[in-house]
């Protein structure tokens, strides 16, 4: 009985031990909110969040905001942030493997990537600086976790750093969330909308007002149903 009580004590001992470890590994990689960093700002960043988790950032110019927002995305995100881009891009095999290669290949028709860096040829210098102050943000918010996200651990792999490219990635990837992969179904609109009168189209695509929360405050006006369509 000596001999199986200390089994059972040294068996209970070694999973304490090894829920300890899980639990200090996992907590390395989680954002400390309170801490105090060092950044590339002008003037002092303050990130706050209330009970439910919901973040408020306090600056003094756009620039060290979008610095402060693209820290705590790092923090909080990254490797969902990743997964995104590389979704876009065509880019995640490079994590997964085989396993993504297909999905890859059909991404990469679109070629996102090259339009994202081509599109920051096009933008003002001051969307720009801000594009700057976010990736700095979210490189600098990855580089001050004690350890990176526990995805890149499992992965065998570590993350790549943040380019401003990326988040025009972010953008395109909303495309195949909304969109669909192929399009389809802008092409079922585009023959709905032919074959449709104008009134009866605009009555069958508006959005209902009861789902509408503009920033402005304006509403959707209810399109009515048109008169019925002659036979």
């Amino acid at each position: 009985m000596k001999i199986i009580s200390w089994l059972i004590a040294t068996l209970l001992a070694l999973l304490l031990l090894c829920a300890l470890a899980i639990y200090l590994w996992l907590g390395a990689s989680l954002a400390d909110y309170n801490g105090k960093y060092q950044g590339a700002v002008a003037n002092p960043v303050y990130l706050e969040r209330d009970q439910l988790g919901y973040l408020t950032v306090q600056a003094q110019d756009r620039s060290d905001a979008a610095y402060g927002l693209g820290f705590a995305h790092a923090q909080d995100r990254f490797f969902q942030m990743d997964l995104t881009r590389r979704s876009a891009a065509g880019e995640l095999a490079e994590l997964f493997g085989n396993r993504a290669l297909e999905t890859d290949i059909k991404h990469r028709r679109h070629r996102f990537r090259l339009r994202a860096e081509q599109q920051l040829s096009r933008l003002s210098h001051t969307d720009l600086q801000l594009l700057t102050a976010y990736s700095r943000g979210v490189n600098d918010g990855l580089a001050n976790l004690r350890s990176s996200p526990f995805e890149y651990t499992l992965l065998r792999t570590k993350p790549s750093p943040w380019l401003e490219s990326d988040s025009l990635l972010v953008i395109y990837s909303m495309y195949f969330d909304l969109q669909g992969k192929l399009g389809r179904d802008e092409y079922a609109m585009t023959k709905l909308q032919q074959a449709l009168p104008t009134d009866w189209y605009q009555f069958l695509q508006q959005h209902s007002a009861d789902w509408q929360a503009a920033i402005d405050g304006s509403k959707v006006s209810v399109i009515p149903m048109p008169d019925p369509l002659s036979p």
